[in-house]
């Protein structure tokens, strides 16, 4: 594992491979912070309280922060942000939310994914990188701690528990599949270039250890684990 610092006034020194790594992941969260950002005005309606509604339009404005963090480092880097082709991540494309519990599960079982993510890219070889991604972390954190909470208060009542269950039946195959497939040839290159720290299945399994016990706090069911090809993301 390459296990040196890069600056970006550095960066155009470094192979083509090193380059392409992380534009590569530069390009995913420019494109689909701003894509989640977009997905999340459309739930603020669905929080049941103006407290909840505060709290998700806090969440709104610091997504679209993660999009602004992203996208000044690529400008900085020379790339035309506004000429990005990249597709979002497929859990902002494929589902929406049709309820409280849906947007509240979503955040604290997809937000706690990439929380997992960036706790990475505050140790990845490249330094901005580490500079967005710190900031990044500690309001992914809270994101998911407030659909923890949120989630837990849905638990208490046999109808909002029922949804629950049924948002967790949802989000759950596309949580753990967010990592990549195993083996994935490009995860490697991450991992060669000290982009990321964990292959995917070693994330996949931190995850998995740490949201088990947080679906047991619920009192709710976690279901199976996916067929990883039907769900995986595209970031792996």
């Amino acid at each position: 594992m390459f296990d040196g610092e890069v600056t970006l006034e550095r960066f155009r020194d470094m192979p083509p491979e090193y380059q392409e790594a992380v534009h590569n992941i530069l390009t995913i969260h420019t494109v689909s912070e701003l894509y989640g950002a977009e997905v999340f005005y459309r739930w603020i309606p669905l929080a049941p309280r103006p407290v909840d509604k505060w709290r998700m339009s806090q969440i709104l404005r610091e997504e679209y922060g993660h999009h602004l963090r992203f996208a000044r480092l690529q400008t900085a880097m020379g790339v035309d942000v506004a000429r990005l082709e990249k597709d979002p991540l497929t859990l902002f494309t494929t589902y929406e939310a049709d309820n409280w519990a849906d947007a509240a599960m979503f955040l604290a079982t997809l937000d706690r994914a990439a929380r997992l993510q960036f706790e990475d890219f505050t140790r990845a070889s490249f330094l901005p990188l580490r500079d967005v991604a710190t900031p990044t972390l500690k309001e992914e954190i809270g994101h998911a701690e407030f659909g923890r909470l949120s989630v837990a208060a849905l638990c208490r009542e046999r109808t909002t528990r029922e949804q629950a269950q049924r948002a967790l039946e949802k989000w759950f195959p596309m949580a753990v599949a967010f990592y990549g497939r195993s083996g994935s040839p490009k995860s490697e290159r991450y991992l060669r270039w000290g982009i990321k720290r964990r292959t995917n299945d070693e994330m996949r399994r931190d995850y998995l250890s740490e949201y088990g016990a947080i679906v047991d706090g619920w009192g709710l069911t976690l279901p199976p684990l996916p067929d990883l090809d039907r769900y995986v993301e595209h970031a792996g």
